[in-house]
């Protein structure tokens, strides 16, 4: 199975409350897979959402995939939901009289599948990036997927040739050769990082990005480093899961998080860095220094 897609309504809104990290909201859904091998099977589940304070929704879906044979899959995706307006204080969304907004919120991560069907076996080691919307307003829900092959280092670049300059570019960060990583960046390249804290932001261009990695290191006394698992191309996006680790005195990181890169003519014009727990990263990086005056 190369791809899949499906369109499905919202069934339950059921907020769970404020936790940790953010607002608990379980999204049911149902509807029918309209492309790959499944077309025309059912398909319902539970996204587990987690609203950050930022706005950001935190993918946690559970699906079963099902035809007149009865189950012919699950998949499990995770990902982030990033709203393209300013959203309301958490507690908000819990007030009875709050209405969502009627706009399509984009979607995007990467799933895995589970499946018995022999048609389809190799969906079991297979790793997709998906992309699609949300309307809360209208709870209509439009997901697409396309298996993606892991870009490991030493790979075929002619398999995904934005994935595999991508990976030489986190082992060029390794290894703390800075100009070779910009040199994979357009001049202009936008570099956004969510949250509140020291490091967070919006930077453009070479100069500001070098700038935002020496800020990396200084506040880390030189500990930053990247643990990357799959990198996958969809598109003109790339999507790497990476681990980020850090040390500053008896603070500790290890965050789990999603590089979304968009790509153009073999250089990397945007990068946005999603974080499973803002809160602590945010906690970890400190606040911003206060401007005089």
């Amino acid at each position: 199975m190369e791809h899949y897609a499906f369109q499905a309504q919202l069934t339950r809104v059921s907020p769970v409350g404020l936790v940790p990290g953010g607002l608990r909201i379980d999204l049911g859904f149902a509807g029918t897979m309209t492309a790959g091998p499944w077309a025309g099977h059912a398909i319902e589940g539970t996204d587990y959402l987690l609203i950050r304070p930022d706005g950001v929704g935190v993918i946690d879906a559970r699906e079963l995939v099902s035809g007149q044979q009865g189950p012919a899959g699950s998949v499990h995706a995770e990902g982030y939901v990033v709203p393209p307006m300013a959203m309301p204080p958490l507690p908000e969304l819990l007030d009875p009289s709050f209405r969502w907004p009627d706009a399509e919120l984009p979607l995007h991560g990467s799933a895995r599948v589970c499946t018995g069907d022999s048609g389809a076996a190799a969906a079991n080691h297979t790793v997709f990036a998906f992309t699609g919307s949300v309307n809360m307003s209208q709870g209509s829900l439009a997901v697409s997927a396309r298996a993606v092959p892991a870009a490991a280092a030493g790979g075929d670049p002619a398999t995904s040739p934005d994935a595999a300059l991508l990976a030489r570019g986190y082992q060029a960060f390794a290894a703390g050769d800075i100009p070779s990583v910009l040199a994979l960046f357009s001049a202009g390249i936008d570099w956004h990082i969510p949250g509140s804290s020291a490091i967070a932001g919006h930077y453009h261009g070479h100069e500001a990005v070098a700038g935002f990695f020496t800020t990396l290191m200084e506040r880390s006394g030189g500990t930053f480093r990247l643990e990357v698992g799959h990198i996958a191309a969809a598109g003109d996006q790339v999507i790497a899961l990476v681990t980020e680790h850090a040390q500053a005195g008896s603070a500790s990181l290890a965050a789990r998080a999603v590089h979304v890169w968009r790509m153009r003519d073999g250089l990397a014009t945007e990068f946005r860095d999603y974080c499973d727990d803002q809160a602590a990263l945010d906690a970890f990086w400190g606040a911003p220094a206060a401007v005089a005056g």
